[in-house]
Order: structure tokens, then C-alpha cells, then sequence
């Protein structure tokens, strides 16, 4: 029994993992050790289950136990800590909510043991030089001074503390941050946060709004006081697309807000120190990217214009007469029983052609002409009586001549029949048609799309192989 033991230390006692489950409990429990107060293990290899509790064979059942009324001090160094990955379950322990420090460092975890959270009046807390990967919330309100550095964590949880708590120091040195994303919000004690010799190329502006208030309440609590930014080590980066960050270093140190070893501070992309950074560079060349944007944009919108003009002028017919059919579309004007019709457009000069061999020929296929002398609407107007025609015929064929491209209500029903389809029109050359009475739109058609043409010094055989080629085209639907 060494109940009045106030400071144990196991230094280099290797052969401890040698002792089976009885020795250890025999020869050295820490069961009853009611007056410890510093507990030192370093150098220990394994101690197996016996580090925090020891378990005992009593008459009755198998217990767990731990009496520390007085324990305040707990140092780990150099030593592997299977133990502080086991459940505290099935523990009677009496005396870990006084512990204030706890040191565990050199020991190879990488993940924080939950049974730290059992020592809920620790107020110091060293986890440096291990592997931990990401830090955990901690159950530790009184918790004042965190050190978990050079360690390999790369990942920061929003919050590690309860709300009411009364954190002052962090120390995140040494490890592979490269955002720093910590909520400080409800840090309101905290006045030294430690992020030197990690990976960070710039804070963000949230982290640093909230730094610049927190510095600010420390100091309206404490005049005395600065808040203390060490994140000297880091490799910044130093272009124009951070300048945000950079002005934040070189203006937010004060009174309330002061950089650590800031001349320690080197850009990433070069060994020059952040300082020799020039920042008129950025708003020398924002002004000329500033002018170059700009004037590209003025340049693209003038052009854009100007091309839209010249459309607007060479396309401004077929724009015209595709704004007539869009508001005859509007109202819905389509009349279905024209549908499976055929328009016809011709001058009233070839109207003899038209009812001497063009009607009776189709009518024996049963081919159904819409002919405006026949069915124009009483009461439209002309151009509404057009394009109600040629919006609702399945195709228009135009009889082409001299007397046709010379009208004017011709070459508007040309153009509203090409506006509605290409493929809906069928030309016809009835007459002489010279060059120069043709226009722009019917010489482009005439050379561009295969057009049927009358023969007048024919014969029969001819003439039954025109009627032939304007039936197919007539039947052949405008989706082909």
C-alpha cells in the first residue's frame, strides 16, 4: 500500500509490459494512491490496462477502480497509449474532475482519447508532437490553454469548446492547415491563436472579421491587452488575386491586434518576405485591367451593335414578314380548312393559265387550289387574306414571270411563303422571266433551288413531264 505517495514517476521501465494482469495489480496499483498529485509516466513502453485504472479480484465480482482525490498533474511522454483508447464505462473513478494539466506528447495517437473528456476541470492541455490528424469538440469548459502542435492536422471543426467556456490560448503550430475556418465567435476569453509553420497561403475574410472583433472585445475588456496572431512560416500567397489578405497584415496590426514574427512571414511562390510584396502593383495593374475590361466590353457592344444594325437593315423584309406571321400566329388566325390546300401566287395578267390548264389539271388528281380571285375573304384585307393563305395552305406554288416579280402583292406573297418555309415553296416559271427584271430573292432562288418550268414551244410529252415534276412537288410534304 502506498496510499501517501503525493508524486510517482515510471521512467524507462520497460519490462513493466513484461508483467502479467496479477503482478500489476500486485506490485504496483495505483488504486489507493488518495494523496498523489503528479503523475509522470515517460519513456514506458506499454502498461497495458494499467495506467489510469487497475483491475482487481475481489471475492465477490471483478471491479474496476480509481481513488485520486488529490490528483492535478499528469504527464505522458514516449510512451504508447493503448489504455486512453479504451471505455471508461465500467470505471469507478474518483478524483480525474480535479485534474487541471494534463501532458501527453510523444506518444503516437492519432486521435484524441475520449477519456479526456472525463477531466472536466482540466484547464492546460498539451497534445504536441503526436499524429493526430483533426482535432474533436472537447467536453471542457474550464479549458484554458489548448496546445495541440506539430501534429498532422489538416482539418479544424467549427467549434471545439462548449459555448460558455473560458479558452485564452490555441496553439496550432507545426501542423498541415491550409484553411483556417475556426468559429471564434464564442471564444470571447481567447487572446493568443497560434497558426506558424502550417500551410496556409491566405485567412479568409470571415476568419479575419472575426479575429478583428475578437481583438476588439479583448481589448475593451482589458485595456492592457492585445490580441496575439502568430501565423509567421507560413508560405502566403503574394499576387494580386490576395492583395485583401496582404493589406490585412500590413494595416490591422495595433494596439488591439499584433503579428507574431510577422518578418518571418514569406510569400510561397518566391523566399522574399511578404513585406517586399509590392501592393501598387495590384491597383496599378487593377486600374489597367480595370480600362482593358472595360474597353474591351465598350468595343465588343459597339460592334455588337453594329452588326446588329446591318442585319437588322439587310435582313429587315424577311424580319418584317416574319413579324406578320408571328402576330397572325398570335391571334390564332390559322384557318383549318384551308390545311391540305395548295395556295397559288400569280398575276392577274397570267390568270388565263392559271384557269385554263393549271385548275383543270390538278383537279384530276384531286390536288385542291386555294385561288385568291375564288376564296380571298370578303371584308380582310389583302395582306391579311395573304398571309392567312399562306400560313394555312400546305405549300404555295408561285407562277413566275415578268408580269409576277413587276407586282408588288406578288413579291409579297414570295417573301411571306419563303418567311413560313424554304421547303413550302414550289416556283414555277410560266412565262419569260428575263435577268433583269428578276430581283435579289428570285435570282438567289432560281439559282439555288430546283424550279419547274413550262414548256411553251413543248408538245405533249413535254408538257405531261411538267405536270408530272409539279405533282410530285406539290405532294412531297415540306418535311423532306
Amino acid at each position: 500500500m502506498v496510499s501517501n505517495v503525493r508524486r510517482l514517476k515510471y521512467n524507462e521501465t520497460a519490462y513493466v509490459q513484461k508483467l502479467n494482469h496479477q503482478k500489476a495489480c500486485r506490485f504496483y496499483t495505483f488504486c489507493f494512491l488518495s494523496n498523489i498529485i503528479h503523475l509522470n509516466i515517460h519513456h514506458v513502453l506499454t502498461i497495458g490496462n494499467y495506467l489510469l485504472y487497475a483491475k482487481f479480484k475481489y471475492e465477490r465480482n471483478d471491479a474496476v477502480c480509481l481513488y485520486l482525490p488529490t490528483f492535478r498533474h499528469i504527464e505522458i511522454h514516449h510512451t504508447p497509449l493503448n489504455i486512453l483508447e479504451l471505455p471508461m464505462t465500467d470505471i469507478h473513478v474518483v478524483g480525474l474532475h480535479l485534474v487541471e494539466q494534463a501532458t501527453v506528447e510523444n506518444c503516437n495517437i492519432k486521435r484524441i482519447p475520449f477519456v479526456i473528456n472525463s477531466f472536466h476541470g482540466l484547464l492546460h492541455l498539451s497534445l504536441q508532437d503526436n499524429k493526430l490528424k483533426r482535432l474533436i469538440f472537447l467536453q471542457l469548459q474550464d479549458l484554458e490553454h489548448l496546445n495541440p502542435a506539430n501534429n498532422q492536422i489538416t482539418i479544424l471543426p467549427k467549434r471545439i469548446v462548449p459555448i460558455d467556456n473560458k479558452l485564452q490560448i490555441i496553439n496550432l503550430s507545426r501542423n498541415h492547415l491550409t484553411k483556417f475556418n475556426l468559429d471564434l465567435l464564442n471564444l470571447k476569453e481567447l487572446r493568443h491563436l497560434d497558426l506558424s509553420y502550417n500551410q496556409l497561403k491566405t485567412i479568409s475574410h470571415d476568419p479575419r472579421e472575426m479575429i478583428i472583433r475578437q481583438s476588439s472585445l479583448l481589448a475593451q475588456n482589458n485595456s492592457s491587452s492585445s490580441f496575439v496572431l502568430n501565423i509567421s512560416g507560413n508560405r502566403i500567397q503574394c499576387d494580386c488575386n490576395n492583395i485583401a489578405f496582404l493589406q490585412w497584415i500590413s494595416t490591422s496590426p495595433t494596439q488591439k491586434l499584433s503579428f507574431r514574427d510577422s518578418t518571418k512571414l514569406n510569400c510561397y511562390n518566391s523566399d522574399k518576405p511578404v513585406t517586399d510584396f509590392d501592393q501598387n502593383l495590384c491597383f496599378t495593374n487593377g486600374l489597367e485591367n480595370f480600362v482593358q475590361v472595360h474597353l474591351s466590353y465598350t468595343i465588343i457592344i459597339i460592334l455588337a451593335t453594329i452588326l446588329s444594325v446591318f442585319l437588322a437593315v439587310y435582313y429587315r423584309r424577311h424580319l418584317r414578314f416574319k413579324c406578320l406571321l408571328w402576330r397572325h400566329r398570335l391571334h390564332n388566325r390559322i384557318n383549318n380548312e384551308l390545311i391540305g390546300q395548295y395556295f397559288v401566287s400569280y398575276n392577274h395578267q397570267d390568270r388565263d393559265w392559271v384557269h385554263d390548264k393549271l385548275r383543270p389539271k390538278m383537279a384530276e388528281v384531286n390536288i385542291d387550289l386555294y385561288i385568291y380571285e375564288r376564296d380571298f375573304l370578303v371584308g380582310d384585307t389583302i395582306a391579311d387574306n395573304i398571309i392567312n393563305a399562306i400560313d394555312s395552305c400546305t405549300k404555295t406554288i408561285a407562277l413566275l414571270s415578268n408580269n409576277y416579280v413587276e407586282s408588288g402583292w406578288c413579291m409579297f406573297e414570295f417573301q411571306m411563303a419563303l418567311t413560313k418555309s424554304y421547303k413550302s415553296l414550289v416556283p414555277v416559271i410560266i412565262g419569260e422571266l428575263s435577268e433583269d427584271n428578276m430581283t435579289k430573292i428570285i435570282r438567289y432562288i432560281t439559282k439555288n433551288k430546283v424550279y419547274i418550268e413550262w414548256p411553251a414551244l413543248g408538245g405533249e410529252p413535254k408538257e405531261n413531264l411538267f405536270w408530272k415534276k409539279l405533282i410530285t412537288s406539290v405532294r412531297k410534304p415540306n418535311d423532306e
